[in-house]
């Protein structure tokens, strides 16, 4: 696979990117380093589009899986499109949607609430769901089947969000099933591959409120960290 362009350091106050050789998408060294609140998650956005624009599902499963039957399996069975997620501190929807379209996703809007990722932080902090708003912008417009970035923003102390940006809570590279009939060879393939069911959430995963679908994380370690593929499974194709 040719080297993607993931990661990224600053140079004379200049954004350069650096080659990677995997599929691994991360923020977290942008999210915290120094600088203006608007510039750190501007360069997030940058990230996410670079990573999404540099990186289709072949390239991650080529990365991610070492068996080419459960490559094609998967690669069957998902859209040829990816989305990626992160936590962010920056809370300023208005501004959000500024900025996205500002670095080339041309559509973006914010839900009520992430109903998976307000249960892991639950989860972690051993107690109930902590509230937290999902952004999403798209680099085509709402209705198209086209790339896209999800922005969780939890109701939470500042330095706790920051520690949750360390351990790159919420990070993960996203698919979308073509029909719920695919999930269990999709369960099967992630599984001969080593990855396991995130441990907040069941086989099924977990109902998306709102929408005729469930979301299932699966993840295997990674470095210090995990490596974590969303799958979107809709209940109907």
């Amino acid at each position: 696979m040719k080297d993607r362009l993931l990661s990224g350091y600053r140079k004379n106050g200049v954004s350069e990117r650096l080659p990677r050789k995997d599929a691994v998408f991360s923020v977290r060294e942008t999210l915290l380093s120094e600088g203006s609140a608007d510039s750190i998650f501007r360069q997030c956005l940058l990230d996410a589009k670079r990573f999404i624009d540099a990186n289709s599902v072949s390239d991650l499963l080529h990365w991610a899986f070492g068996g080419e039957r459960n490559r094609k399996v998967v690669r069957e069975s998902v859209h040829d499109f990816l989305h990626v997620g992160f936590i962010s501190p920056h809370r300023d929807l208005d501004d959000m949607a500024g900025l996205s379209e500002q670095v080339g996703f041309s559509s973006g809007f914010s839900t009520v609430t992430s109903a998976v990722v307000s249960r892991e932080l639950g989860y972690l902090e051993g107690g109930g769901n902590v509230p937290t708003s999902l952004f999403t912008a798209k680099l085509g417009s709402w209705d198209e089947n086209t790339n896209y970035v999800e922005v969780f923003l939890p109701d939470a102390p500042a330095p706790r969000i920051r520690e949750w940006v360390n351990d790159e809570v919420g990070t993960h590279v996203g698919l979308i099933l073509k029909a719920p009939s695919a999930l269990p060879g999709i369960r099967a393939a992630f599984h001969d591959e080593r990855f396991q069911v995130a441990p907040f959430m069941g086989e099924e995963g977990i109902r998306s409120p709102g929408k005729a679908a469930s979301v299932i994380y699966y993840e295997r370690p990674y470095g210090v960290g995990k490596f974590r593929v969303e799958i979107f499974c809709p209940y109907e194709g």
